[in-house]
C-alpha cells in the first residue's frame, strides 16, 4: 500500500512493515515544477527562487496566453522570466515591482478562461 502523507513524503507498507519515504521535494529546495500549483480551479504562481521582482507584465483582470511572460525575477544577477502554463485571466497579483520575494512565495493567481471564451 502507498499513500501520500505530506508534501514531499509518502507512506509505504511492505510485508506488514510501515515506511515513510521523503522525496525532498516539499520544502524550500523543491524543484521548479513543484513550485506552482492548481488549487480549487486556480493556478498559483510561486517564486522559484529568492530575488527581486524587476518586472510585472500583468495586472489583475488581464487575459494571458499560455507561455506568456508574467513576471521577471532577478536573482544572483540573472533575470528569470516566469511564464503562464496556460491561457487564462489574472485573478490577483500578490506582489509589486521592486519587492523582494522568497522561494515559494505566491506572486499571482490565474484562472482558466471560461469554456468557449478566449482568454
Amino acid at each position: 500500500m502507498i499513500a501520500d502523507t505530506a508534501p514531499g513524503a509518502f507512506a509505504l507498507q511492505i510485508g506488514g512493515r510501515a515506511y515513510t519515504i521523503e522525496t525532498g521535494r516539499g520544502g524550500p529546495g523543491r524543484r521548479r515544477e513543484d513550485a506552482d500549483r492548481f488549487v480549487d480551479g486556480e493556478w498559483h504562481l510561486r517564486s522559484p527562487l529568492t530575488g527581486v521582482i524587476v518586472e510585472l507584465r500583468v495586472a489583475a483582470g488581464d487575459a494571458v496566453e499560455g507561455g506568456g511572460v508574467l513576471a521577471v525575477v532577478e536573482a544572483m544577477k540573472m533575470l528569470n522570466e516566469l511564464r503562464a502554463p496556460m491561457a487564462g485571466r489574472v485573478a490577483a497579483v500578490h506582489t509589486t515591482q521592486g519587492s523582494r520575494v522568497e522561494i515559494g512565495e505566491r506572486l499571482l493567481t490565474l484562472t482558466p478562461p471560461a469554456e468557449g471564451a478566449s482568454p
